[in-house]
């Protein structure tokens, strides 16, 4: 990781914007265990932000899986050329999704930014086009 920052939000919310290396994103792309880099990735992310448990813990470590683990596929895309843009936004209000859905799952809700709402937060409306997307189960089955 080239850095590691952490935005506040409204009601104990927190944001951590992870900004990848082109090894991490070429890691992803042709090592032959890609996710040996997301561990470590999250260990960094353990070391920098403290209470990451149980649910929270898990919906982090699956938003850092999906960006990492399709970090390396090319997409012009504001702000840069990938199609997970050019940091990892990994947020606290992102709902768990249960262990056995498969990686489909995640990315067709986006590394999750499609489930829940943002709270109010210190960039702009805390209105987005996915806010009201809370009931995990409705959006599960929505999944074609």
């Amino acid at each position: 990781m080239e850095s590691i920052k952490v935005a506040e939000w409204d009601k104990g919310h927190f944001q951590i914007v992870l900004k990848p290396t082109g090894e991490a994103r070429r890691h992803a792309a042709f090592a032959l265990n890609p996710r040996d880099a997301v561990v470590d990735q999250w260990h960094a992310v353990q070391r920098c932000v403290p209470g990451l448990h149980g649910k929270l813990a898990d919906t982090i470590w699956d938003q850092l899986e999906c960006h990492q683990l399709n970090s390396w596929i090319p997409m012009p895309r504001e702000g840069g050329n990938w199609v997970t843009g050019p940091t990892y936004e990994l947020e606290s209000w992102r709902p768990t999704l249960p262990r056995w859905v498969n990686g489909k799952a995640l990315i067709f809700t986006e590394c999750l930014n499609r489930l829940g709402g943002d709270p109010a937060g210190p960039y702009g409306s805390p209105v987005r086009p996915d806010a009201g997307q809370t009931d995990l189960h409705r959006a599960l089955a929505n999944i074609g």
